[in-house]
């Protein structure tokens, strides 16, 4: 199940020159080492990818303006890597035939799409949904998402029922993957989607959405083979109704993002601090100007990639 949401659209009221506070010369932005950007969608009636930028991780300033978009998406992910900017987006709704799309571009303007296809999607189980970005260590790049594999009904409401699986990227350039293979969580075998990897030191933390209940487990791993179950739910959000996990380390912290698609809280992205990736604090909702939904918080450490994102800014 897939949350939706209505959203009254709120247009940012000003137009920002520099992305983050205390940053006024381009020479600190570009050297900065704390600036992290996030690609988030609108809602699901304006499924518009907004780009945003921050330094502490709460709030979020916007790059682009209404007539600046990236793209039409859901569940974005993003990478920068060999120059260009990389997004995974979920297939589009009313176009299915392949697993998800991946667009790039050197300058955020001009993208090129590509249409992945992995061969696992069937007339009758036609979905996947939330492409996320892995990259290892030792530079090896994957690609996490959901597929589905049946549907299931429960006191009378059918859902989608969907498993984790992982593909490894063996050429980014010409978009070549090897072979997908599914995530075997310990002895479970439930409905699963929204799964994000991050890697501590030499362990591999798993965050996943359960579904239909709406809970956030965490998983472990020392290979991202062999999983053990850390978490069942989330403590500090348990009342709520949470998906599309993704964590950053920022400020000596682990923050962790959500989407709070059961609107308890009023719906949109929010994070969770934690020192340990098992403890986390309460949500608190970032601080944006558009309504936000599903998009990962990536950490920018090339000096080519933000100087690029200094000249979109400025030129926008």
């Amino acid at each position: 199940m897939k949350c939706e949401i209505n959203y009254k659209i709120i247009f940012p009221f000003f137009l920002l020159v520099f992305i983050i506070s205390g940053c006024s010369k381009q020479d600190n932005f570009v050297n900065t080492n704390k600036l992290y950007i996030a690609p988030f969608f609108r809602s699901d009636q304006d499924t518009s990818v907004d780009l945003y930028a921050t330094s502490n991780g709460k709030d979020f300033k916007l790059l682009n303006d209404t007539g600046n978009l990236l793209f039409k998406g859901r569940d974005s992910s993003v990478l920068y890597k060999n120059g260009y900017f990389y997004v995974t987006s979920t297939q589009d709704i009313e176009v299915p035939g392949y697993e998800f799309k991946i667009m790039r571009s050197k300058n955020l303007r001009d993208w090129e799409t590509f249409k992945i296809h992995l061969n696992l999607l069937t007339v009758e189980n036609n979905k996947a949904w939330a492409p996320e970005w892995f990259l290892d260590d030792d530079g090896s790049l994957y690609i996490l998402f959901s597929l589905q594999v049946g549907m299931e009904i429960i006191n009378g409401t059918s859902y989608v029922n969907m498993r984790p699986y992982i593909v490894k990227v063996n050429d980014l350039t010409n978009m070549k993957f090897g072979k997908p293979r599914r995530l075997v969580l310990g002895t479970e075998d439930r409905n699963w989607i929204d799964g994000f990897i991050y890697k501590n030191q030499k362990t591999y933390y798993l965050f996943i959405k359960k579904e239909p209940e709406g809970k956030i487990q965490i998983w472990s791993s020392p290979n991202m083979v062999s999983w053990k179950k850390r978490v069942d739910s989330i403590r500090s959000i348990d009342n709520y109704i949470f998906e599309a996990p993704s964590v950053a380390f920022i400020d000596d912290k682990f923050y962790l993002y959500l989407d709070n698609c059961g609107r308890e809280l009023g719906g949109g992205m929010f994070y969770l601090t934690s020192k340990n990736l098992i403890n986390f604090s309460k949500p608190q909702k970032i601080s944006t100007v558009n309504p936000t939904r599903h998009g990962t918080v990536y950490k920018v450490t090339s000096k080519k990639a933000k100087k690029i994102l200094l000249q979109y800014m400025n030129n926008k």
